[in-house]
């Protein structure tokens, strides 16, 4: 993907870490952490439809899975803490389908 990076660099950095750095270099997904989360656990959430808006005075992470625009999609999520429920709450879950601009889509 990247002619310019030596493969010496790519091998280095398989040998530092492999399970980190093959989803980075290979593109495969990362297998010593695919059970991070307990399905049940995931299918218990409450999903509720639509975005929920900004809410003044509170603090938002936002996570992006970025790309090139071209073959792969680009996925951002905007979400909270809430202290009342002691849960993680997902605010905004939005992807793009390529092809796309990813500077039109980051902005």
């Amino acid at each position: 993907m990247y002619p310019c990076i030596g493969q010496d660099l790519i091998d280095a950095e398989m040998q530092k870490n492999r399970s980190a750095a093959e989803p980075e270099w290979t593109a495969e997904w990362r297998s010593d952490i695919e059970g991070f989360l307990d399905p049940e656990l995931v299918k218990a959430a409450a999903v509720l439809p639509g975005e929920l808006a900004p809410r003044p005075y509170q603090i938002y992470s936002a996570f992006a899975d970025s790309s090139g625009g071209r073959q792969g999609r680009y996925s951002l999520a905007i979400g909270h803490y809430d202290f009342d429920l002691k849960k993680i709450v997902g605010d905004l879950v939005r992807s793009w389908n390529p092809p796309f601009n990813p500077h039109k889509v980051t902005q």
